[in-house]
């Protein structure tokens, strides 16, 4: 299993609850754009390279203004990142698209996630042999 994927499996993520936590969370990010963050659309192929630093800093207005443009309330609770001051990885939610709690292989997944970690295709490393054969089955 990559480092990546195993971060995203099994690592420790603290939930951004409030908009000044994700203001702060993206200034850390903004701090260290130019070290080498990986921006990962989950509907997209996984990224090869990191993303140059103004590329960080116009992914992150995009997906801030699409949050708060979705979610119209006085909390995020969109956002986790493995450590609120430091962050080496961010999994971020897209309001229309939480299906709700779970765990493991019920859990909705991230919209897009920043890594200072090469990412993987996490919906085809998480895609059950069930749903494999039903996909071809369909066409898809």
């Amino acid at each position: 299993m990559s480092e990546y994927l195993e971060h995203f499996r099994t690592g420790t993520f603290w939930g951004i609850l409030r908009w000044e936590q994700l203001d702060a969370l993206w200034d850390a990010v903004r701090a260290k754009a130019e070290g080498g963050w990986y921006l990962y659309t989950l509907d997209d192929a996984p990224p090869a390279t990191p993303a140059a630093a103004d590329q960080v800093r116009d992914f992150i207005a995009e997906v801030d203004l699409e949050l708060r443009r979705a979610q119209a309330r006085d909390h995020c609770g969109l956002v986790y990142a493995d450590d609120r001051e430091h962050p080496a990885f961010i999994q971020v939610f897209h309001p229309h698209r939480v299906g709700g709690c779970g765990t493991g292989k019920w859990a909705s997944l991230p919209a897009w996630t920043l890594s200072l970690l090469p990412p993987v295709d996490i919906p085809a490393a998480l895609a059950s042999p069930r749903q494999g054969w039903l996909r071809r089955m369909l066409g898809g």
